[in-house]
């Protein structure tokens, strides 16, 4: 038995902070590798800010444990901070050895690179941009710090089109709340207040995703459209309501309440948006227009 460890060992509190890193503890990356379900036989995986390889090395045991599911096991890691090339490799060919005793066929490819400068390039088309394969799965823990709107990273993702700012986010065990750029939209967001599941904004057209995740009860119907357009009347945005759903199935059973003007995105087609009405295709309507609120 091969057994895969990952550096622990501390970098500069500075050179964290500066780089957002956060290193995540192996059972926390074991539980985040059991999401990756089902396993595909052959796996093209995309780790954006690998770090020591904590959670490839969690994906490497899980499917060790599972023999005969995957077959082929082709990495892609993205670390920018040079200092843990060393064990990010060592970490790669503990993975490699494993895989092989498995019967998994196994490669790494490790980028001393950042993962946004790389990527921006090709989903704006550039002709010379590098390229990257097709991935099927994707693991990552993101970088712990804000982006500033006029940093590199910013700019990359404004002019790829791939920007979008989360001010919100909540579910039964709390909150997330970017304040500051809730003020900065003319929102003030209290406890107390009805909030849709997720806010997310669009700085590069000026909207804001009013978004619903429905698990029992809970899509945009018209009273909920409603009440969603004036529990932000001081807003400085143009709303977009999209109503979440896991698959087709559960959406079917609120077909007749969602609500016209209103997008619905479903989890098991995640490339698509089923838009009610045929007027304006994801855009704002003028009735969500500031100025008419």
């Amino acid at each position: 038995m091969t057994i895969i460890r990952t550096s622990n060992k501390p970098i500069g509190q500075r050179n964290r902070e500066s780089l957002g890193q956060f290193f995540t503890p192996s059972h926390v990356a074991d539980f985040m590798a059991s999401w990756v379900d089902p396993l595909p036989e052959r796996m093209t995986l995309l780790d954006a800010g690998a770090g020591t390889g904590t959670l490839i090395a969690a994906l490497v045991r899980r499917i060790c444990r599972m023999p005969g599911v995957t077959r082929q096991l082709r990495v892609t890691a993205f670390e920018i901070d040079p200092s843990l090339a060393q064990p990010l490799a060592v970490c790669m060919a503990s993975c490699q050895r494993m895989c092989e005793s498995s019967g998994i066929s196994f490669s790494a490819d490790i980028r001393q690179a950042d993962f946004i400068a790389t990527a921006a390039p090709i989903a704006r088309g550039d002709l010379f941009a590098e390229l990257l394969p097709p991935f099927n799965v994707a693991l990552v823990n993101p970088p712990y710090r804000k982006i500033r709107s006029d940093s590199a990273e910013r700019l990359l993702l404004r002019s790829a089109g791939k920007e979008g700012v989360v001010i919100y986010i909540g579910d039964a065990g709390g909150a997330y709340i970017d304040k500051d750029y809730a003020t900065c939209l003319g929102m003030t967001i209290e406890p107390n207040q009805k909030m849709p599941d997720v806010l997310v904004y669009d700085p590069g057209r000026d909207w804001l995703f009013v978004i619903e995740a429905v698990t029992s009860s809970g899509s945009i119907d018209g009273k909920r459209r409603k009440e969603l357009k004036d529990l932000f009347l001081g807003r400085t945005a143009r709303l977009i309501f999209v109503t979440a759903f896991e698959d087709r199935k559960k959406m079917r059973r609120f077909l007749d309440q969602i609500s016209w003007d209103t997008e619905v995105w479903i989890a098991s087609d995640p490339d698509h948006l089923i838009h009610f009405d045929g007027e304006r295709f994801l855009m704002p309507y003028p009735d969500t227009n500031p100025d008419n609120s």
